[in-house]
């Protein structure tokens, strides 16, 4: 407790005025090689013509050998990008993905052997479609890290551990001695902090963070924590790991999904026998009595691939968390995900063309009794308003006017004298009937879904670049073209004999 008065102020603090929060995306493979370093810098330009980067910035920055997808060890150059907030969003996630981490594999495809898995977290831009479509098709999957467990099951976070260790020491270390010179730093020095080396300005030496860090020692040791390399389930059996009693449709623990569910409830049973032996002496045992931690085995309810019941559930899931649990933590790129936003986008448009039907079947209703009306009584007039019901007026009023109308019969007349008709209401075509029978009715193939439009952006290049591939590539591409023409008039032909075959 801290006693003050309100009417002295506070003693003044020295602070930094100016501020700078660079983003650096680190990683590894699970041989223990480490990603080159990817810079994420901030920039007021508005236009990317516009952008501007010092090539000071290059001076202490260090390439990263290793091999990748590459024949032989390779030296690879770190890279930076660049926004109005130095940090992530999707459209950079979707710039590092094509321009840092393809260029690793330049042998990557969608075939056996050749797909690679990237690892991510639940930050933005990790949904995004475009970008896990256009992926897919080069080979590469994104994989959800298991939410809310960074400091167990991700990787990297237990290199950045030590990384910051270092990082910081060495940025107190170049503070206090541009301090010292009445030098500042700037964001060209990032990379001297990160990879060490000399100060020109200084001539202190900072030691190598990253290599500290994310040495092939470090990087395996870290998979090997996470219980991925050697596959394991180690991390299970850490007491920092939350576990639940999960319950059965029958009452029963499921131990199967939780084997420490027996344990809790042993737990919870000893902590109840000893609240009530305490009530017995007159104590209040209740205020140390517990319950273990439960809940239902349908909120993990386990779905088959492409059924039904994983679409809904993809369509349900409204964060990192859900998705997990909808798709078993497999890879974002799965056919089921781009299934179930092409059958949200089918739903939305639905939905649009009932809303629409309604409205147009209402208008008709209504133009028909408006038109019965009148043909009984007339057109109303100041002369013939009591031959009329205030109901009968609303309903002349709203269907001139277009709106929903209420008040006094007078005061209806005038709205209706004042309002033009109507134009006919456009009838509901057979052909928008048939579309919206067609979205409620027909599967979702291949061509309703993002992948289409990525492949179509694919053929596109290609087709636009075919001067720029050489003989081996080129040759490649015909073949594929060749196979695939067989293969449509092997099916052609096997449909046509079997209409033939019905038919007969």
């Amino acid at each position: 407790m801290v006693f003050y008065s309100p009417g002295i102020g506070g003693g003044g603090s020295q602070t930094n005025k100016a501020g700078y929060s660079p983003t650096i995306i680190c990683g590894s493979n699970a041989a223990g090689e480490a990603l080159p370093p990817h810079f994420q810098l901030k920039t007021t330009a508005k236009d990317v013509s516009r952008e501007r980067f010092n090539i000071g910035f290059l001076l202490h920055a260090k390439n990263i050998n290793a091999q990748f997808g590459h024949e032989e060890v390779t030296s690879l150059p770190c890279t930076v990008g660049m926004n109005d907030r130095a940090g992530m969003n999707a459209e950079e996630l979707d710039k590092y993905f094509h321009k840092s981490i393809l260029p690793l594999f330049p042998d990557i495809a969608d075939v056996d052997g050749k797909r690679v898995i990237a690892k991510v977290d639940s930050g933005p831009g990790r949904m995004n479609l475009p970008m896990l479509a256009s992926l897919k098709l080069k080979g590469l999957y994104l994989a959800p890290g298991l939410p809310n467990s960074t400091g167990k099951t991700q990787e990297t976070d237990q290199n950045y551990t030590p990384f910051k260790t270092y990082y910081r020491g060495n940025l107190v270390l170049l503070v206090q001695s541009r301090f010292d010179m009445k030098k500042t730093i700037t964001i060209n020095d990032l990379p001297l902090i990160v990879f060490g080396g000399k100060d020109f300005v200084t001539g202190i030496t900072l030691q190598n963070a990253f290599e500290l860090a994310f040495n092939e020692e470090q990087c395996l040791s870290a998979w090997r924590k996470c219980g991925a390399v050697p596959l394991t389930r180690s991390v299970l059996n850490s007491p920092d790991i939350r576990h639940e009693v999960l319950i059965n449709a029958n009452g029963t623990v499921n131990e199967s999904m939780d084997p420490h569910g027996f344990k809790l409830m042993e737990i919870e049973q000893s902590n109840h026998q000893a609240c009530d032996f305490l009530m017995t002496f007159g104590f209040d045992g209740s205020q140390f009595r517990m319950d273990a931690p439960k809940r239902s085995v349908k909120k993990y309810k386990l779905t088959e691939p492409h059924s039904k019941e994983r679409i809904k559930a993809i369509q349900k899931a409204s964060t990192a968390g859900k998705m997990f649990h909808a798709t078993h933590g497999q890879h974002l790129n799965l056919d089921d995900f781009f299934e179930a936003r092409a059958k949200t986008t089918r739903d939305k448009e639905i939905i649009e063309l009932e809303k629409e039907k309604s409205h147009r079947l209402l208008l008709k209703t209504k133009g028909n009794e408006v038109r019965a009306l009148l043909e009984r009584k007339g057109e109303p007039t100041e002369a013939t308003l009591k031959n009329f019901s205030a109901e009968e007026m609303i309903l002349l009023a709203s269907w001139k006017s277009g709106k929903k109308a209420k008040g006094k019969k007078a005061d209806l007349l005038t709205m209706y004298e004042e309002s033009t008709a109507p134009s006919k209401p456009l009838a509901w075509s057979n052909e928008e009937e048939e579309r919206l029978t067609h979205l409620k009715t027909a599967a979702i193939m291949f061509q309703d879904t993002e992948m289409n439009t990525a492949l179509k952006q694919s053929a596109n290049a290609v087709k636009t670049n075919a001067s720029k591939l050489s003989d081996v590539q080129a040759a490649d591409l015909l073949d594929a073209l060749n196979k695939r023409t067989a293969t449509v008039s092997n099916t052609a032909t096997r449909r046509v004999n079997g209409e033939c075959h019905a038919d007969l």
